[in-house]
């Protein structure tokens, strides 16, 4: 199905209402801010980092004070980085021992955001289109051991994107054409 402009921009504003509404609720000192299950998540996954990136990508459909305040938000989390990373959560420190750099938590899914030029830069720990054919293939085949069944954790999501069997057929079907290989859903090397 392919969204209609008023239906992009309906959607926008909704985004950005919910996230105006909670910032004032919880008395944020920035403009916008959401919460997933009662966490106020920074990575991509489910977070601020990701949110914010779908708005720049429809920045056309936004009111400049709308604009105006995305750039804020990015701007309050550029300012959470520590030591080259980001807290999965907003107000958290990280440590050592507990550091997550994963997709959804931590550097590899925030995005610095270079203001002057208005260009989104994506920082990755891993480049999506270049991955090593011959390890996925051994990693793929590793899925279906015994070892791998044995070890793995009883799904909470069975149809997840992220943990459960979605993005393992998401994976699959890249290792089928690798070259057009793509961040699941949508592409953030455009």
């Amino acid at each position: 199905m392919v969204l209609t402009p008023a239906q992009i921009k309906s959607i926008c504003l909704a985004i950005l209402e919910s996230g105006k509404q909670y910032a004032v609720k919880k008395r944020k000192p920035f403009p916008l801010m959401y919460s997933y299950y009662g966490t106020e998540y920074l990575g991509a996954a489910h977070g601020l980092s990701s949110i914010l990136q779908m708005l720049l990508s429809y920045y056309e459909y936004l009111q400049p004070a709308d604009q105006e305040l995305v750039w804020q938000s990015v701007d309050f989390l550029m300012d959470q980085e520590q030591n080259s990373n980001w807290p999965p959560e907003l107000g958290e420190t990280i440590e050592r021992e507990n550091e997550l750099v994963h997709w959804c938590h931590g550097a590899p899914g925030s995005f610095p955001i270079d203001a002057m030029n208005n260009q989104m830069l994506i920082t990755l720990l891993f480049h999506v289109k270049s991955f090593c054919v011959e390890d996925n293939l051994r990693f793929a085949e590793f899925l279906f051991t015994e070892e791998f069944k044995a070890g793995s954790r009883a799904l909470e999501s069975v149809y997840s994107l992220y943990e459960g069997f979605s993005g393992t057929v998401c994976f699959l079907t890249d290792l089928l054409q690798p070259n057009q290989a793509e961040f699941p859903l949508f592409s953030v090397f455009v």
